[in-house]
């Protein structure tokens, strides 16, 4: 994923990305592997950057959470 500003730790348990766009992703604190491929998808697909999109808050499996502006 080349459009990562930023990596920030989070209580040394799991990390948040800040994109360009002002994109924030909360990854889990396990199996982030997974919401990675699921975002990678999204950019891919052309919907990550295009569905003016706050947050995606990938940090419970079984239901991803998105803000727009």
């Amino acid at each position: 994923m080349n459009k990562a500003l930023v990596a920030i730790r989070v209580g040394d348990r799991r990390w948040d990305l800040n994109l360009k766009g002002n994109i924030s992703i909360k990854l889990p604190e396990k199996e982030f592997e997974a919401a990675l491929k699921y975002v990678d998808a999204l950019n891919k697909a052309n919907k990550l950057f295009n569905q003016n999109y706050k947050a995606l808050d990938l940090r419970d499996k079984n239901k991803y959470y998105i803000e727009k502006y």
